[in-house]
């Protein structure tokens, strides 16, 4: 009996050959092995690659935007009014970030991060925003951290008195730091203030979680015509009313 892999039997005139010898010639042929071998290459990069940075096909974008940023490099707007109810025009340096690498231009959405109840030390707090939402969106990104709980805080070089707290700690010079922070952030995008209708507009949308998230809910219901879209987690919205 001939060998696996030889000529087992003939049927007929026409010779069959057994599954190792028809590999071995497929095998053979130049483009097979081409083929193979981009294969393997494919198969070996998609296994390194993390799970945290697949997504389905469709929404898969890669970074467009010209001034490409790193996300967790700290940024300062050195025009945050300090007391934003009041004629006194006196401003502080706010710490913020900002991610613009998946930005399409005006005409597509800003998410802006609410910073909360401490310091902001380690970049953007949503890696699902900035890594899934901006390239599903073709959106960009802003983080604004929360007055006094960072260390660059409107009252420079000495303690704020308990007087200065209870008028400049608040939820609403919080949110006036939102707006007048995000009204930059549209400037430097070139974004459409107010008019919706304009094809440049840039929709804000407000992600926010437990205080933050109280904050970012506030922030659509006291300022309507700017924000439109808020998202909040856990949010204590009875703080508002003061019946929490």
């Amino acid at each position: 009996m001939s060998s696996y892999g030889s000529i087992e039997k003939s049927l007929g005139n026409r010779e069959v050959q057994s599954p190792r010898g028809k590999a071995n010639d497929l095998l053979s042929r130049p483009w097979i092995r081409v083929a193979l071998a981009a294969g393997l290459i494919l198969a070996i990069t998609l296994f390194l690659i993390p799970s945290s940075s697949s997504s389905s096909p469709r929404n898969v974008k890669v970074a467009i935007s010209k001034d490409i940023h790193d996300e967790d490099e700290e940024l300062f707007y050195d025009d945050q009014l300090v007391n934003h109810f009041s004629d006194d025009n006196s401003t502080w340096s706010n710490r913020y970030y900002k991610s613009v690498n998946y930005f399409e231009g005006p005409g597509h959405p800003i998410f802006m991060v609410v910073g909360g109840e401490g310091a902001l030390d380690s970049g953007m707090l949503y890696p699902f925003v900035t890594n899934h939402l901006a390239p599903r969106f073709g959106a960009a990104v802003v983080q604004i951290e929360h007055r006094f709980y960072g260390p660059y805080q409107p009252i420079v070089g000495r303690e704020a008195t308990v007087d200065e707290l209870l008028e400049l700690l608040t939820p609403h010079q919080a949110m006036a730091d939102m707006v007048r922070l995000t009204k930059h952030f549209k400037e430097e995008l070139n974004c459409a203030q107010y008019n919706r209708s304009s094809k440049n507009y840039c929709p804000v949308i407000t992600v926010g979680g437990s205080y933050p998230g109280f904050l970012s809910a506030m922030f659509r219901l006291v300022y309507p015509d700017f924000v439109d879209i808020s998202y909040a987690s856990s949010a204590p919205l009875k703080l508002y009313d003061q019946t929490a």
